[in-house]
């Protein structure tokens, strides 16, 4: 699987956000993509996962070798972690309850299947003890990992990120980091967008620096 941008350009109304963007996705791989504020990350990787529309180019998923169609939401497999706003952090369910909801959406599982892999995805992310508490009564580390746990249980082959490490301590980025280290070498396709230095991550095949409604390709973040 692969997503593909030419000349893409994105805008709310007549204001333009970003344009004549030219960058490809490939699963596997660790996409970061950085900026200042108001640069367009958000927008960017919305439009990626087809939450809004784009105004000028293509985007298009790549599916076994060939570009069937032009994306206007992701295929089967895509989850996408967004920043936490006031409203979700205060969702009046318990964490058993979100985790099911989500495992749900993989209708291929059987009952017996769904909750071996909310099982195995609480252990990974040692979350189980926080099972039957209410998300709301959470800490901002906790809700991360609940929010990703929900993530993992949906995501086959591009697991998506924005501002993933906002409002965390240290210890919780670092926490997050090695996470997302073991779970982009197990195969899985990650995009991250950040404030981060893309110095303090390892394993990063691209990153995509936007500036001036443009965007800048970079390597390996060293």
């Amino acid at each position: 699987m692969r997503v593909e941008a030419r000349n893409l350009g994105l805008g709310y109304g007549k204001q333009k956000v970003l344009e004549g963007l030219n960058f490809s996705l490939e699963a596997g791989s660790w996409t970061l993509i950085v900026g200042e504020n108001g640069s367009g990350k958000s927008s960017l990787i919305k439009a990626i996962l087809g939450l809004i529309p784009i105004q000028t180019g293509s985007l298009e998923w790549q599916l076994d070798g060939e570009f069937p169609h032009r994306a206007t939401r992701p295929p089967a497999g895509i989850a996408y972690l967004p920043q936490i706003s006031k409203i979700q952090a205060d969702f009046p369910a318990s964490v058993d309850e979100i985790l099911r909801a989500a495992e749900r959406l993989v209708k291929r599982r059987s009952r017996s299947e769904r909750a071996e892999a909310i099982e195995s995805v609480c252990d990974r992310l040692d979350i189980s003890s926080l099972r039957p508490q209410a998300f709301r009564s959470l800490s901002g580390g906790q809700q991360r990992r609940v929010l990703l746990a929900r993530a993992l249980l949906v995501a086959r082959e591009f697991l998506f990120l924005d501002e993933a490490h906002a409002g965390l301590d240290r210890a919780a980025q670092d926490g997050l980091d090695e996470e997302l280290y073991r779970i982009h070498k197990e195969g899985m396709g990650l995009v991250l967008v950040s404030h981060e230095d893309p110095g303090r991550f390892r394993s990063v095949d691209q990153v995509i620096h936007l500036r001036g409604g443009r965007a800048i390709l970079g390597g390996e973040a060293k």
